[in-house]
């Protein structure tokens, strides 16, 4: 699959990869320190961000999708950096391909299985009308019945964005998220 992504600097290339309900653009005021010394590739993993959907949704179908992104840039040795869900992709990645990358960091997860933990905010997403809803203020006031955090409902109200009919969408695939 063929993943949406972002470019900037030169040097080492650096790949980042968001964890659930994430995507590049969470990355960019980092990136901008990072980008003077290194080449960062910011992902936008399947099912999330401006990437395809796509009922396949796993581990090894994420990490393939990584190797596609570093065999079509040629990108030589990077450091992935994998932020929770993220991280666990560069972790089966580097399990896998560990020739490709040159070092590994791992945020905010260990090699281990969770329970899945995001069920009210899955319910709160899905109890949001997309064929509905004017606006996302009324957005915000649905969800902020699930989620009590307004900076949470913000990073997840990012995934709300409009089709060129100007109805509203989710860029996340909810179908899927809660197998994950």
């Amino acid at each position: 699959m063929k993943l949406f992504y972002r470019v900037q600097g030169k040097g080492q290339s650096i790949i980042i990869i968001h964890g659930i309900f994430g995507s590049s653009d969470n990355w960019l005021s980092i990136t901008k320190k990072l980008s003077v010394n290194y080449q960062l590739y910011l992902i936008d993993l399947r099912n999330h961000g401006n990437s395809p959907q796509s009922d396949i949704f796993t581990y090894e179908s994420m990490s393939d999708d990584l190797l596609e992104l570093i065999n079509d840039h040629s990108i030589k040795d990077p450091i992935i950096i994998g932020h929770s869900m993220g991280g666990k992709v560069a972790m089966h990645f580097s399990l896998h391909h560990p020739g490709k990358l040159k070092k590994l960091v791992v945020v905010d997860i260990a090699p281990k299985s969770y329970p899945v933990h995001h069920e009210k905010i899955l319910e709160g997403l899905n109890a949001i009308p997309l064929s509905e809803l004017k606006s996302r203020q009324e957005a915000e006031s649905i969800l902020a019945n699930y989620v009590d955090e307004p900076d949470v409902r913000q990073f997840l109200l990012k995934n709300l964005s409009r089709n060129e009919q100007l109805q509203f969408q989710w860029k996340i695939n909810l179908l899927l998220l809660p197998k994950t």
